[in-house]
């Protein structure tokens, strides 16, 4: 038997022998394709089928298809349909036919892989400077990986602790078995954390006022406080909104404080705002990505955070006292010391060539620890 090519041409040759000779005649005959189909890329079922959304097939047929179906029928929600959902109580293949009005035929087949070895864990919120730890025990005979790897203190663990350095953290567990992926699921992880100050001047003057939002605020925060530098504008409440009105016309830069405190800590946002003596507002070019300590009066503040190369760490302490910031590892080993001179100053933080990861630093003054922090390395 011949396995003949579609879309090629062959000529068939008939010989017919008797004993008056030997008669031959030929034709062309001309492979035609089917219909072009495609069933879409492979599906995956995240882990709690099926109490989650089952997955829905995305198949395609080109121009020319008189008729398509699915097959096998089993756990479709439809074979007639291009976009059916699929609901397979294990891992199915479904193949996708498609014929024109000749009667020539194509296929493609998907695979909807229904996962019940993964589970990332279900959504959550984390504060601002902790972890928590994902995924559930391992299982003998399958293989984890996490991704971004960055992203955890070890990628290749059924159950790494985690970190939320944005405000929306994805991160996807594939589990493999005998090298084949068999399972996906994600979780998403939401850092406790809020914006930076906006602002605008009130229109009109005499006298003048400045109003003052965050738009973004920590979870279940039960108290703000707003403080305007010159000492007379601090107010005590649940407003995100604040609105200051000067006792004189403003000229100079004022830096304006919110303070959120909930179960995570306290969290401060602050900006420097300069306004001139026609109440103009003209922010001071913050510092990008500069987070700021839970902790007063001192200030302390590391950015890029999380950092390629290097980490800056801005200190105002008010007096020094043998300060010094000192960085450790996951196991709490200290790993480099660095003394900050003077009151106010920056240090450069440089692991030089250590894995990335989740690092810690402390900052010390007087012997009393003022701040300490998370610092993540990625590569």
């Amino acid at each position: 038997m011949a396995y003949l090519h579609s879309g090629r041409k062959y000529r068939v040759l008939l010989t017919l022998y008797n004993p008056c000779g030997i008669s031959t005649d030929s034709l062309i005959v001309r492979i035609k394709d089917g219909p072009t189909v495609s069933a879409g890329t492979d599906r995956y079922l995240p882990y709690g089928s099926p109490a989650v959304p089952h997955p829905v097939l995305g198949g395609s047929v080109g121009p020319g298809t008189a008729s398509f179906a699915w097959s096998p029928s089993t756990g479709l929600s439809a074979t007639n349909i291009l976009a059916p959902t699929a609901t397979p109580s294990s891992t199915a293949s479904y193949v996708l036919s498609a014929t024109d009005a000749d009667g020539c035929t194509n296929y493609d087949t998907v695979l909807v892989y229904v996962n019940t070895v993964a589970n990332a864990t279900r959504d959550t919120t984390i504060c601002f400077d902790d972890s928590i730890q994902v995924g559930t025990a391992a299982v003998s005979g399958y293989d984890y990986l996490w991704s971004p790897a960055g992203l955890v203190s070890n990628p290749g663990i059924a159950q790494p602790y985690a970190f939320a350095p944005n405000e929306v953290n994805t991160l996807l567990l594939s589990v493999y078995q005998n090298g084949n992926l068999v399972g996906l699921d994600d979780v998403v992880l939401y850092r406790d954390s809020l914006d930076s100050i906006t602002f605008a001047i009130n229109p009109g003057g005499s006298p003048f006022s400045a109003s003052f939002t965050v738009f973004h605020t920590p979870i279940d925060y039960t108290d703000i406080v707003w403080d305007f530098d010159d000492g007379t504008g601090t107010y005590s409440g649940n407003s995100v909104d604040f609105t200051y009105v000067f006792p004189n016309v403003p000229n100079g830069i004022y830096n304006v404080c919110a303070t959120f405190a909930n179960a995570c800590g306290t969290q401060s946002s602050c900006k420097d705002c300069e306004f001139d003596m026609l109440g103009t507002v003209m922010p001071k070019p913050p510092v990008p990505n500069r987070v700021a300590s839970i902790h007063q009066p001192e200030q302390i503040w590391v950015w890029p955070n999380p950092f390629a190369h290097y980490a800056m760490l801005e200190y105002e302490i008010g007096q020094n006292d043998g300060a010094y910031v000192e960085i450790t590892d996951l196991t709490g080993r200290v790993i480099r010391t660095i003394q900050a001179r003077g009151s106010a100053g920056q240090i450069k933080i440089d692991l030089g060539q250590r894995a990335e990861g989740v690092y810690h630093y402390r900052f010390v003054n007087a012997n009393t620890e003022i701040s300490r922090g998370k610092l993540v390395m990625i590569r």
